[in-house]
């Protein structure tokens, strides 16, 4: 199964993910936007966060959490590599986020992401796999 894959959108960036369970859907929509903006693959787990969102319902919920993301790239520079959700409620996410801070000499920025929006966003659920479409406003 595809965890997530980029997808064409005018002007801006989008991401398509999947996930058998609420919260691997979540894990992979971050694991997408990750990849969106750095390249993963130079990035250790050497240091932990914890995270948590909130939202009305789940759209606003995987929104903030990719907020909270954003927020820890962009303020702190701390590149994430791994997701472990430890609570998922309909309206609160609780997770613990491994990586690194960001380091010119080994981490490669792809493109930048200005905001997670709500365009077009429903999270659904089909034939036991969640999905979601998500876009960036670059």
């Amino acid at each position: 199964m595809h965890r997530y894959q980029p997808i064409d959108h005018t002007a801006d960036l989008g991401l398509r993910a999947w996930g058998r369970t609420l919260a691997e859907l979540f894990t992979n929509a971050a694991a997408g936007m990750c990849s969106l903006y750095f390249d993963p693959a130079g990035v250790r787990p050497g240091a932990e966060r914890a995270v948590t969102a909130a939202g009305y319902d789940r759209e606003e919920l995987l929104v903030d959490w990719l907020r909270q993301l954003l927020y820890g790239i962009e303020v702190d520079r701390f590149l994430p590599c791994r997701f472990a959700i430890t609570l998922l409620e309909d309206t609160r996410l609780e997770a613990v986020v491994q990586g690194e801070p960001h380091d010119p000499a080994r981490h490669r920025w792809r493109t930048g992401i200005k905001a997670v929006t709500y365009h077009d966003l429903h999270i659904e659920q089909e034939g036991g796999q969640w999905t979601v479409v998500v876009i960036f406003d670059t």
